[in-house]
């Protein structure tokens, strides 16, 4: 499909600042280059650097980046057309992790004897996997919710808060939940905290509103038993821990299989390329290179951490911007070096006339400083405004410098630290059968 043809569905839905292959180019090509230094980069072509964000591994899909905001209307303005079309470019959630855990909790609901605690105690943590849904997270919170089935037997009992606090599987599982949830970025432990504090919320709410029910009531059976004497060997078995043990199993089997912790969907129309053997890689960002800023200190530690098989990041356009800057005034034949270095200066010699003579005074084009670093990444930002800007424009919107390179189309993020967590409540919920299985608690 020819580019204006996307463009045009783009431009009549009201989508502006669509980053495509069909872009001004950055940096730009004076007038008075000649061509041939166009290869003479040392590690990306200046072909590269405009074209490989806009195509997979395999050029076999072209890619359009739409800003985040439109995401929605792009899919709609799409939906009539007449072509293969599919995007990864908000990196939507799966619902196949939050899913597992409400079918969990449908489960335990269904058997529970006091329901609305149960509901108002974990229904939060439900909806905690869908906003992050990790496999590691998700273990643990099918061990929590476990912990909440059992618990929720003794609700109202006396010494009900008392006995849940020293219940050591929801202690173990809290614990482990909020470690995870740290160790998984910032804005998933927020989401945690909130989660923690709307469930001991809705848990208090209940208890306020069953004493009012029992206070206006004519007839109210009183529990004389103590939460801590409440039979619990009907729920604290194999058949109920076996719900969270094969969801744990199936997320840690996934974590194997895929190597990541969360899949990237696709949405549209005759997404053809789903349901093709060839697997489909996609530009995405290396998470351990990533940088807040764009200072000379983040430049010099981008730098330092090269690898192999990496697309161009802002670094390379910058090296390119300065290598098109200042190509007409370098003597080639004595700097063959096309990566400039902190400090580096380029000067040529100018003449004014003094008096009855020419002096001879030094001009300088340029001075690869941070100075010269910001002024780049100044004019990477405004085209990413514009829609006439490439790759350049949407690395400037990253808010810091970072090495990117291909992943798979199924996979979000890789690491040791999701598969260390999912391993952990692998082997908490195998030491929990295994314990059952030598109390016979069949």
């Amino acid at each position: 499909m020819s580019e204006d043809t996307v463009l045009d569905i783009f431009s009549e839905a009201g989508i502006n600042g669509v980053l495509s292959i069909f872009h001004m180019q950055f940096p730009p090509v004076p007038s008075f280059t000649p061509v041939q230094y166009l290869n003479g980069f040392s590690t990306f072509s200046y072909e590269d650097l405009q074209n490989l964000f806009f195509s997979d591994k395999n050029g076999t899909y072209r890619l359009y980046y739409v800003p985040q905001e439109a995401a929605r209307t792009a899919a709609a303005a799409l939906k009539s057309a007449d072509f293969v079309w599919g995007t990864d470019a908000r990196g939507k959630r799966p619902y196949s992790v939050p899913a597992a855990v409400f079918v969990l909790f449908i489960c335990f609901m269904f058997f529970s004897k006091n329901k609305a605690f149960f509901v108002a105690a974990f229904f939060p943590f439900v909806l905690y996997t869908f906003s992050v849904p990790f496999y590691h997270s998700a273990s643990f919170v099918c061990l929590l919710g476990f912990s909440l089935f059992i618990i929720q037997k003794s609700w109202r009992r006396r010494g009900f808060f008392k006995k849940a606090l020293m219940q050591p599987l929801f202690l173990s599982g809290l614990v482990l939940l909020s470690v995870s949830s740290f160790f998984s970025g910032l804005r998933p432990f927020f989401l945690f905290i909130a989660a923690v504090f709307a469930s001991v919320c809705a848990v208090y709410v209940l208890f306020k509103l069953e004493g009012i029910i029992r206070s206006s009531a004519s007839f109210n059976p009183v529990p004389i038993m103590c939460a801590r004497r409440v039979d619990t060997r009907d729920i604290f078995r194999i058949r109920f821990a076996l719900v969270p043990a094969l969801c744990i199993c199936v997320f840690t089997a996934a974590l194997f299989i895929n190597g990541v912790t969360a899949n990237i969907s696709f949405f549209g129309k005759k997404t053809g390329f789903l349901s093709g053997a060839s697997t489909l890689y996609l530009p995405a960002p290396i998470k351990k290179t990533i940088k807040n800023d764009f200072s000379l200190f983040s430049y010099k530690a981008l730098c330092e951490n090269d690898m192999q098989n990496r697309l161009p990041d802002l670094s390379d356009f910058i090296q390119a911007f300065w290598f098109c800057e200042t190509y007409p005034f370098r003597k080639l034949d004595k700097n063959k070096e096309t990566t400039p270095r902190i400090g580096d200066k380029v000067v040529y010699s100018s003449y004014k006339k003094d008096g009855q003579r020419l002096v001879e005074f030094p001009v300088t084009v340029a001075v690869f400083d941070e100075a010269y670093i910001q002024r780049i990444t100044d004019l990477a930002y405004r085209s990413a405004f514009s829609g006439s800007g490439g790759a350049e424009a949407l690395l400037s919107r990253q808010g810091g410098f970072m090495r990117t390179g291909y992943i798979r189309a199924h996979g979000g993020e890789s690491g040791t630290v999701p598969l260390v967590f999912t391993l952990s409540a692998f082997i908490y919920i195998l030491v929990l059968l295994i314990r059952l299985v030598k109390y016979r608690l069949l």
